[in-house]
């Protein structure tokens, strides 16, 4: 049996290569493959489709390589046909992304990341601060799979707004091991207590501890993270309505 791809798998790559292109500002190489067969095509379903891009940027977050598989997908055929990606049911996601520290800085950033950030609320001595995450942010990739991540932060409490700064280094999520908070500290001298802190740092273990994450109705899982010479490699998990939202 020839791997050379069918006319339909051809069209429906094509079909989905071009809506990712819409969506990016700039790319330098990126590639679509789908296997399915006549049939399935007019009805709409494939076996699975692959997607492998290399310097990709979208809403100025870059991406230095990138690669999805799914497993079997049902799209819409109406849409389809009309030169759009609409799943009939979910699909089920693999994805490999590779990002230098400057990428990972200009994407924390960004507008689209910023806007996405929820603000969240302590108990400390009985009392309620809501806490508001502030850029500029800053990601240091370090040694032994560690990182390091510093920002600023707004705390309400009552009638009162304060600014605050705050830095913490994390052991990233392994095959072997979960992600760990290593260190977190606030900048000295502005009048934080340590009941504060102590409710600041359970709740960035929280965060980074949960095994699931959703994000515009797509349920993610980041199974793996590596750091070497400055570079973080990631897999991630994901169930999606979308092929594929970048």
């Amino acid at each position: 049996m020839s791997d050379k791809p069918q006319l339909e798998e051809q069209a429906i790559a094509e079909v989905i290569k071009q809506v990712i292109l819409q969506q990016l500002d700039s790319v330098k190489r990126i590639g679509v493959a789908v296997r399915t067969n006549l049939i399935q095509a007019f009805q709409g379903q494939a076996d699975s489709v692959s997607i492998k891009g290399k310097d990709l940027t979208t809403e100025g977050i870059h991406i230095q390589e990138l690669e999805v598989e799914s497993d079997q997908v049902s799209i819409d055929p109406l849409n389809l046909f009309l030169g759009q990606i609409r799943l009939s049911e979910p699909v089920n996601t693999r994805t490999h992304l590779v990002l230098s520290e400057t990428d990972l800085i200009q994407a924390i950033n960004s507008k689209y990341v910023t806007e996405k950030i929820p603000h969240f609320q302590l108990e400390v001595n009985k009392k309620f601060v809501t806490v508001e995450l502030c850029p500029p942010f800053s990601i240091r990739l370090l040694s032994d799979n560690k990182m390091r991540f510093s920002g600023g932060a707004k705390l309400h409490e009552s009638q009162q707004v304060r600014s605050v700064s705050f830095s913490a280094v994390m052991c990233v999520r392994t095959d072997t091991q979960p992600v760990l908070l290593e260190t977190f500290c606030c900048t000295p001298n502005q009048g934080l207590t340590l009941p504060f802190t102590i409710a600041m740092m359970q709740k960035m273990e929280e965060v980074i501890s949960q095994p699931y994450f959703t994000l515009e109705g797509t349920i993610l899982r980041l199974c793996t993270l590596r750091i070497k010479d400055k570079t973080m490699s990631l897999d991630i998990e994901a169930q999606t309505q979308e092929i594929p939202s970048l």
